[in-house]
């Protein structure tokens, strides 16, 4: 049975194993233009020496880590009481879930689109804002807004993920360890924070840790929200890889900064599968 396996194996390792190599051997070499194509110059940890020196590098870190930080909040505590409400067999139960799955399969370049027209100077949330007379932010063009306004888009394009997958271990906790808590006096709210959610603090977990991985490669919103702008203001760790290798054209320091990028995420992606293993074992 083994050897039918043999075919899923080879072509992984043609599409993942082989490109993180040659990710590998450029991070450690001088990749210029005029040598893309042909033989590349050893140069050690020199890139890596050079980004690590780079004041944009922890620039980048600390706009990932902002990032990160407003997905983790929104994911887990706006998911887990929105799961929540939905737990309940409301009339308009599947509307509601067909509507967080439509979001949710909404790909980033619609809903960046949509979300940089309501950002606008003049879009929708500022025009409200002068009716309420407030005056108008400048979103995506402010160094103190751009990357939380961008962390806020992609929060909303992850929480139906994150509600559909809390909901779903919600209604796998025992009705009769429930029901026996509600007999025993403990309220809805008592009920939620203290049996629901230690029992489903093992889903809790390994959303968060795909919330992180999520953080830490993320590109397509700031690419279409604000390009890391103003400035730098907004780059992440994967744009300012994007931006170092396909705007600058340094290809070895791109691919050095998507090494960085790619060993956090690796982290915790281990972290993630023993997680999921410890689940398994529950």
């Amino acid at each position: 049975m083994a050897w039918f396996a043999v075919p899923a194996v080879v072509f992984l390792a043609v599409l993942s194993i082989w490109p993180l190599f040659k990710l590998l051997r450029m991070s450690v070499s001088e990749v210029r233009p005029s040598n893309l194509i042909g033989g590349w110059d050893w140069v050690g940890f020199s890139n890596y020496i050079e980004a690590f020196q780079s004041a944009q590098l922890w620039k980048s870190a600390w706009a990932t880590l902002l990032f990160t930080i407003a997905l983790l909040a929104a994911n887990l505590i706006i998911g887990f009481l929105a799961a929540n409400l939905l737990a309940r067999a409301w009339k308009s139960d599947m509307f509601i879930q067909s509507i967080m799955i439509f979001v949710w399969a909404l790909p980033p370049v619609v809903i960046g689109n949509i979300w940089r027209f309501l950002f606008n100077e003049n879009g929708l949330i500022n025009t409200t804002l002068g009716l309420a007379g407030i005056e108008s932010v400048n979103w995506l063009g402010s160094p103190d807004y751009a990357i939380w306004t961008v962390a806020f888009v992609a929060s909303w394009a992850s929480i139906p993920f994150a509600v559909m997958l809390i909901r779903a271990a919600l209604l796998s906790v025992p009705q009769e360890i429930v029901e026996a808590a509600a007999i025993d006096g403990a309220g809805p709210w008592r009920i939620r924070f203290q049996i629901n959610l230690p029992l489903i603090r093992p889903t809790l977990t390994i959303l968060a840790i795909l919330t992180v991985m999520y953080g830490f490669r993320s590109f397509d919103f700031v690419y279409v929200l604000t390009k890391g702008g103003p400035g730098t203001s907004s780059a992440t760790l994967p744009y300012l890889a994007y931006r170092e290798a396909f705007t600058k054209l340094d290809f070895s320091q791109g691919a050095t900064i998507a090494t960085i990028a790619m060993v956090f995420v690796v982290i915790v992606a281990l972290v993630y599968a023993r997680a999921s293993r410890r689940e398994l074992q529950l």
